[in-house]
């Protein structure tokens, strides 16, 4: 003998406040906006003329210079030397930008 039981039908699960729209708190879209534009007004707060510190100064200080020091495995000129291996990531695009605009008197900020 057999014998069948079927199931309740499954019941509607309430609405609750997850499903009521956007989230709120620190991940709001004006909260967003909000921290972008903070990003923005220091982006604009800088002084114009005046250069923050690269790693790489030669390229916008002397492109000249920079680009026949790369020639050379050893480089004299910065601190207590080092192998300009490294610096040939800066040949193209950066070194030829700052070069043309060098010839141009462009100012580097």
């Amino acid at each position: 003998m057999t014998t069948t039981v079927q199931a309740p039908p499954p019941t509607a699960v309430p609405a609750g406040p997850a499903a009521a729209g956007p989230p709120r708190g620190p991940r709001s879209r004006r909260w967003l906006l909000g921290f972008w534009a903070v990003v923005f007004a220091l982006l604009l707060a800088v002084q114009p003329g005046r250069q923050t510190f690269d790693t790489k100064l030669g390229v916008t200080v002397d492109p000249g210079r920079f680009l026949a020091d790369l020639g050379q495995l050893w480089q004299s000129r910065g601190s207590f030397g080092g192998i300009a291996d490294q610096y040939t990531g800066y040949l193209w695009p950066m070194l030829p930008y700052y070069w043309l605009a060098d010839l141009v008197r462009l100012p580097v900020w």
